[in-house]
């Protein structure tokens, strides 16, 4: 935000002079007389809740909060996301199942893994994966042991619920968008989805159950995707032993 060449005396002096400023402009003009690289920019709470705790507070209390206050309002919050997510399949017998939003990168682009963590390629798979979604401009990249599946709305978070069975459950595609169906193995014995955990941004608000029941091998993975009239994405994760490699549009 200041240039180096300021003292800390002087860069402290232009935050204390920030924090009574009116509006955004007038924060750009003080940047400008500081000789900032960017004074378009502003300056935002984080970068002034240090200089003038009482101002800034007034107006965002939750970054005056400890560590502890923080920890179990990101809880509670997380708690509460989860909670508006619903199985779409409630009626259907499936041997283990979770539901959760899943929170996005803050800028909604990549989506999320169904991969085996213990593969020892791993890394390499979800990276792969990862590139056939963007250069195939797919809604699933998948990469061996890691399967990418991507948003089809502009959003940073979404419900997903995964289910595993023993055998391919029916297809029932009504009140879906898109029902995709792709080959994944699991080496290690092992399919799941990335999970937040504590102190987290990105991957579901709970854990995930391990969706390969049948232990290492080939499986069949089928995606439903939907967008409700709120805006709102929902997921469906379906995955059963299967040793076709064919790629599926259930419903395009």
């Amino acid at each position: 935000m200041f240039p180096d060449s300021l003292s800390d005396q002087e860069v402290l002096a232009y935050g204390r002079t920030l924090c009574r400023t009116k509006d955004r402009d007038e924060q750009g003009a003080t940047l400008t007389r500081a000789g900032s690289a960017w004074p378009a920019r502003g300056a935002d709470p984080w970068d002034l809740v240090y200089v003038c705790p009482e101002i800034v507070g007034a107006t965002h209390p939750e970054l005056l909060r400890s560590t502890t206050e923080t920890e179990a309002a990101n809880t509670a919050y997380i708690a509460e996301e989860n909670a508006k997510c619903r199985d779409p399949w409630p009626r259907t017998k499936d041997v283990v199942q979770a539901t959760a939003k899943y929170f996005l990168f803050a800028d909604g682009d990549h989506g999320y893994l169904v991969h085996d963590p213990g593969d020892e390629a791993a890394d390499e798979a979800a990276e792969r994966a990862m590139d056939k979604v963007y250069d195939d401009r797919t809604l699933i990249g998948v990469a061996g042991s890691a399967v990418l599946i991507g948003h089809v709305e502009d959003v940073i978070d979404l419900c997903l619920t995964v289910k595993a069975f023993r055998t391919a459950p029916p297809r029932r595609t009504a009140g879906w968008d898109q029902v995709n169906e792709v080959l994944v193995v699991s080496r290690s014995g092992r399919l799941t989805v990335p999970y937040m955990g504590e102190g987290g941004e990105v991957g579901a608000g709970a854990p995930m159950p391990n969706l390969a029941i049948a232990g290492k091998g080939r499986y069949r993975l089928r995606v439903y995707v939907r967008v409700d009239d709120a805006g709102e994405e929902q997921h469906l994760v379906v995955v059963f032993p299967g040793a076709s490699r064919k790629r599926l549009e259930l419903k395009p």
